[in-house]
């Protein structure tokens, strides 16, 4: 948590600026008082925001910079000349700047804390004004609280991105980037257990890859469930997984771990076929790289002593000798940085995963959000007696619309332009439902930033901004058009909600930010750097939507390294890897933008052609081929299999697949380097 809120710093600060000028700008009609609060407050705060305070603090630092904003602002409302209802909504500020840092479950208390506030201000300094209309303070009430638990609701879309981004989608562990990001400091593991499934090539070829990802799955969830709290179980390519025993848990004896586990996996059949696997036990380490390196050699030693067995390692000279020039220890695990992949930055797969980011915050909101916004709802209700009916129709309207937008989400092109405007309408029917409220409703301004919570966390930067502006432009064309002397005598009325609204963008777009990166970060293979099966998945749904109107001119190319299995049990895991890079390479390189090209896990990619290359297939598997087996990989003479498969009109993605996969088991039958199209004939080389 300090190290979040210190990487907050720039937003806090720059809400802090938006705070000071919405007062600065008011100071002739509220008075100088406030700003001895503020100032007292704002000083304090920036002491305790300091990098190095907050670290000796810890998680203290960021309550007592929450308590201290919320009463510095408190003094300041009480404090303030004129009608405190147009300065109580910015009591909403500080629970909204807190909450990219605080746990989520602490946002609701902290928003019922702040809208008790509101109605303790109005209780205070303005008891009539509470009693004859209680929309006043009843209403801002609301907003608050509904304001601070939405953000809350997006903050927890972002902490959702950052599970992912640490996960295995097919097996649920952890993955090969949170290995490296783990295992980067701090002291050596009491253990390291590396597991590699027996046979799993076999397995592929015999039953498909389908039936090779149930099993993948199964046996990443029985070590799960074996380890339990002793360990951390991360799958660190195909199929091997790894084992780590943190250095508190020295009482843990590794080797019989390893039993346990190889017992549990060959006890019964697991995603439908009984399988075993070998595990190398590595104790006592100076360092984990040394640890893994042997674990790994040691996972080596059991492969070639049988299979299904534990083995713990040995000096690294005293294991079996590679021949020479391989690598006996695994290279560094360090993540490839996603941002560094030539088809990361910008281009399809980015798209991809921007509109796979909004849809996915889309259909989250339009769960979990619900109950707040109708919160808000009821509170328009309770207040018609006193606004009309008005407000209620248009935002009843309103929403009724974006709802429509959101259900079908996943149904258009454009998305993003869709809900834009759609959400457009909704400000908008809000806003002229409030023109008609027969007393000025210059205290519900900042109601303006109820939808701006949602526009910000999920739309694009451009698309965010002109919400903001437009929201911002809503705020200052309601105050001039129901009260235009209010822009002049009373500027606290509309400039107070404007800093609400600065504020909502602001830590509405640190949380898209955060949220996207961690979601592209988790769509790429961390070995690779390719878009992986998180994106590929993303890329299918789109390619069904697609699909739905009609415009299905689509490609599927499987690519299988052959005989891999092969070069980790010759040559070892590290050369191994070493060879899922330089293929991976080889096809980037050779693709010419005709699509994009995925890593689904192992050693199997997979290529999406659209459109008019559609017809070239054959061609491009041909070339990717031999962009492979042309060139040595690694030091090793490499060949890759092809299956390829056109989508006729109305073919579903699982059918289109499995014609993949088909025509890839010919190839692999065949001979092996081959390109095979499914309903055709192969082409290739020998393998």
């Amino acid at each position: 948590m300090t190290e979040r809120s210190i990487a907050m710093g720039p937003i806090h600060r720059a809400g802090a600026m938006a705070l000071v000028a919405a007062l600065a700008a008011t100071a002739p009609w509220i008075g100088w008082l406030p700003f001895v609060a503020m100032g007292v407050g704002l000083g304090t705060l920036l002491a305790i925001k300091r990098p190095r305070v907050q670290r000796a603090w810890g998680a203290s630092s960021v309550w007592a910079s929450w308590g201290l904003a919320q009463l510095a602002l408190l003094a300041v409302c009480l404090l303030a000349h004129g009608p405190a209802e147009y300065m109580v909504p910015l009591l909403a500020v500080p629970t909204i700047m807190a909450t990219p840092v605080l746990p989520t479950r602490h946002v609701a208390p902290l928003a019922v804390v702040s809208a008790l506030m509101v109605l303790a201000v109005g209780a205070a300094v303005d008891w009539e004004r509470l009693a004859d209309y209680p929309p006043a303070y009843f209403y801002t009430a609301m907003i608050v609280f509904v304001l601070a638990t939405v953000q809350g609701l997006a903050r927890r879309s972002e902490a959702a991105s950052s599970w992912r981004a640490e996960r295995d989608p097919l097996t649920g562990q952890f993955n090969r980037r949170a290995l490296a990001e783990h295992t980067s400091s701090g002291p050596a593991p009491a253990a390291v257990l590396m597991v590699d499934i027996d046979r799993f090539k076999t397995v592929n070829d015999e039953d498909g890859h389908a039936a090779g990802d149930r099993i993948l799955a199964a046996v990443g969830r029985e070590i799960g469930r074996v380890v339990g709290t002793r360990g951390s179980v991360y799958r660190v390519g195909g199929e091997e997984f790894a084992v780590v025993v943190p250095p508190a848990n020295t009482g843990v004896d590794a080797r019989a771990l390893g039993e346990e586990i190889r017992g549990a996996i060959g006890a019964r059949p697991l995603g439908g076929r009984r399988v075993t696997v070998s595990v190398g036990v590595s104790e006592h380490g100076a360092a984990f790289a040394e640890m893994l390196g042997r674990a790994d050699n040691a996972v080596y030693r059991a492969k070639a002593g049988g299979r299904d067995r534990v083995v713990a390692a040995e000096p690294l000279a005293a294991g079996p000798q590679r021949r020479r020039g391989d690598t006996a220890t695994r290279p560094s695990l360090g993540a490839v940085d996603a941002s560094s992949s030539p088809r990361a930055g910008d281009g399809p797969v980015r798209r991809l995963l921007e509109r796979e980011h909004l849809i996915a915050m889309t259909e989250r909101q339009r769960r979990e959000a619900t109950v707040q916004y109708l919160a808000a709802f009821g509170a328009q209700l309770a207040a018609v007696p006193w606004t009309g009916w008005t407000l209620v129709a248009g935002t009843a309207c309103g929403a009724v619309v974006h709802r429509v937008a959101q259900m079908r989400v996943r149904e258009w092109r454009n998305p993003q332009a869709v809900l834009m405007a759609t959400w457009m309408v909704w400000q908008g029917a809000c806003f002229a439902g409030a023109l008609f409220i027969p007393d000025p409703p210059l205290w519900g301004l900042s109601g303006f930033a109820l939808l701006l919570v949602t526009a910000s966390s999920s739309f694009a930067r451009p698309c965010a901004i002109a919400a903001g502006l437009y929201s911002a432009l809503l705020v200052v064309a309601t105050t001039a058009i129901t009260k235009p002397s209010a822009l002049w005598d009373s500027p606290q009325a509309w400039t107070g909600a404007l800093a609400v609204v600065a504020s909502v963008m602001l830590v509405g777009r640190a949380l898209r930010m955060r949220a996207l990166g961690l979601d592209t970060d988790a769509s790429f293979d961390a070995l690779t750097g390719l878009p992986n099966w998180k994106a590929w998945q993303a890329s299918v749904q789109e390619w069904e939507a697609t699909r739905a109107r009609g415009t299905d001119r689509l490609a599927l190319l499987l690519i299988d390294v052959d005989n891999l299995k092969a070069i980790n049990d010759a040559h070892g895991h590290a050369r191994g890897d070493d060879v899922i890079r330089g293929v991976a390479a080889r096809l980037e390189g050779a693709t010419r933008h005709e699509g994009a090209l995925f890593r689904l896990g192992g050693e199997e990619f997979a290529m999406l052609v659209r459109d008019d290359d559609v017809d070239q297939v054959e061609a491009i598997g041909e070339r990717l081929r031999r962009a492979v087996s042309d060139h040595l990989v690694a030091g090793l003479d490499v060949t890759v299999s092809i299956g390829a498969a056109v989508a006729f009109h109305g073919l579903d993605p699982g059918t289109l697949f499995d014609a993949a996969d088909g025509a890839l088991y010919g190839a692999k039958h065949g001979g092996r380097n081959r390109v095979n199209r499914a309903g055709g004939p192969g082409t290739g080389g020998s393998g």
